[in-house]
C-alpha cells in the first residue's frame, strides 16, 4: 500500500512539473494591440483593457444555460489570437461530444497525454483538477441560469432534434408525471435508483452534476443568462478583451424560438405544471432533483457572486458599462440586420456553430488556431458593427 501511494505521488508530481514546464515554454506571447485604430484582432474601443489579455481560460460549459454562444465566442477568439483550444479528437470518435460531458477519467487521460497544451477550454466537462494540468494558470468561468428556465430550455433544445426526441416523447413524459408514474419517456428505462434521481436527457444534465456546490468556490468569474450581455461586458473587462472580441449572432436562440403552435403549447403546459403547487409525488421528485435543492442553491450562490462582481466596479465604471451596454446591443442589432440583408465572410464566421467549428477544424484534441477562411478581406457588416461600437462618449 505504501509503495502504491508513493507511485501515485510521484505520478502527480511529474504531471504538475510537466504542465508548468510546458506553460513556461509555450505560454502565448501577449497580443499587442494598437487601440488607436480598430482592427479585427483588437476590435474597437480598447481604452480600459489590461496590457496583456488573459489567454488561459477554462469555460465550465453547463448544459442549457445559453453556453453555446459563449463557446463560439471562445472558439473564434482562439482562432483569431493565435491560441490553442480543445476539441473531441481521439477521445470521442463522434462529434456528438458537444452534446455530452467529459468525465474525470477522460480528463485525466487528456491531462496525462497533453499537459499544458490548451489555452481555451470550451467543452462540457465536470469540474476536475485535471483541467488545471491541461490549462495551467487559467481563469475559470461559468454561465448560470434559473433552474426552471434551464429545464425548459433543454426541452426546447431537444425538440430541435426530431431524430432524437419528438413531441410524442415530450408529451408522454408529461402525462407520466400527471399520472404519478416514473417519467421513462424522458429518462429511459433506467434502474429504479437512477429513475428516482433522473432529470433527463430531456431536462438536461443538472448544473450541480457538472459543478457540485462544494466546487463552486473554484470559479473566478460567473455570468448569468438573465443578464447575458452585461455578463459578457463584465467578463471581457476581467479578461482584458475588446468589445469586438465578444460580438455574437444569436442564430441558435432565434431558431429555438421558432416553435410550432402545438410544441409551444405543450412546453407552456409543462412549465405551468412544474411551477404549480399541486404536483404528483413523481412530479415533486422531478422538481426536487432538477429545479429545487442543490440546483436552486448553486443558482442563488451564482447570483450573489455576480452582484459582488458588479459592486467591485466603481460607480464611474458602472456608469461607463451602462453606456457600453447600450452601444454593444446597438452593435449586435446592426450586425444582425446587416447579416440578414447580405452574406459576407464575417457573417459566415459569426453564424458558425460549435458543431461546424469542430467539422472545419478536424478531429484532433489540441486545436491549433485556424482563422476563418477569407476573414482578412473586406466586410461591410464587420465595418458597420465596429462603427456602432464607437458610440461611447470619450
Amino acid at each position: 500500500m505504501l509503495a502504491r501511494c508513493m507511485l501515485q505521488m510521484a505520478w502527480h508530481f511529474a504531471m504538475l512539473h510537466s504542465a508548468w514546464s510546458y506553460k513556461l515554454a509555450n505560454l502565448p506571447l501577449p497580443v499587442e494591440v494598437d487601440v488607436s485604430e480598430p482592427t479585427l484582432a483588437s476590435g474597437s474601443v480598447g481604452r480600459d483593457r489590461p496590457v496583456t489579455p488573459v489567454t488561459r481560460v477554462v469555460f465550465m460549459k453547463l448544459h442549457s444555460v445559453g453556453s453555446g454562444t459563449l463557446a463560439t465566442i471562445l472558439f473564434h477568439y482562439a482562432d483569431n489570437h493565435n491560441l490553442t483550444s480543445a476539441a473531441p479528437g481521439k477521445y470521442y470518435p463522434s462529434h456528438e461530444l458537444y452534446h455530452s460531458t467529459v468525465g474525470p477519467d477522460v480528463l485525466s487521460r487528456m491531462a496525462s497525454e497533453h499537459p499544458g497544451s490548451i489555452n481555451i477550454w470550451p467543452i462540457h466537462a465536470v469540474m476536475d483538477d485535471a483541467l488545471d494540468l491541461l490549462v495551467p494558470g487559467n481563469v475559470k468561468i461559468a454561465f448560470f441560469r434559473n433552474p426552471l428556465d434551464r429545464v425548459m430550455s433543454s426541452m426546447k433544445h431537444f425538440l430541435t432534434f426530431p431524430k432524437q426526441v419528438s413531441i410524442d416523447n415530450t408529451s408522454a413524459g408529461y402525462r407520466q408525471l400527471l399520472n404519478n408514474q416514473a417519467p421513462t419517456a424522458w429518462c429511459g428505462k433506467a434502474n429504479p435508483e437512477a429513475l428516482d434521481k433522473c432529470c433527463g436527457p430531456m431536462a438536461g444534465q443538472p448544473m450541480t452534476e457538472q459543478l457540485p456546490l462544494s466546487q463552486f468556490h473554484k470559479l473566478d468569474y460567473v455570468m448569468l443568462q438573465e443578464h447575458y450581455d452585461r455578463s459578457l461586458l463584465m467578463l471581457r473587462r476581467r479578461l482584458g478583451w475588446s468589445l469586438a472580441d465578444v460580438l455574437y449572432l444569436s442564430t441558435h436562440v432565434n431558431h429555438m424560438h421558432n416553435r410550432r403552435p402545438e410544441e409551444q403549447q405543450l412546453l407552456d403546459d409543462i412549465a405551468a405544471y412544474l411551477k404549480s403547487g399541486s404536483r404528483t409525488p413523481w412530479g415533486e421528485r422531478f422538481v426536487s432533483n432538477c429545479i429545487k435543492g442543490q440546483e436552486e442553491e448553486i443558482y442563488t450562490a451564482a447570483t450573489k457572486k455576480f452582484q459582488t462582481q458588479w459592486e467591485a466596479f466603481s460607480l464611474a465604471e458602472q456608469q461607463e458599462m451602462r453606456e457600453e451596454l447600450r452601444c454593444f446591443q446597438n452593435a449586435l442589432r446592426t450586425l444582425s440586420s446587416c447579416c440578414t440583408r447580405q452574406e459576407d465572410v464575417f457573417c459566415e464566421m459569426m453564424k458558425e456553430t460549435s458543431e461546424e467549428w469542430y467539422t472545419r477544424h478536424g478531429d484532433v484534441f489540441v486545436q491549433p488556431p485556424m482563422p476563418y477562411p477569407g476573414l482578412q478581406g473586406s466586410s461591410l457588416c464587420r465595418d458597420e458593427a465596429m462603427s456602432a461600437l464607437r458610440c461611447r462618449s470619450h
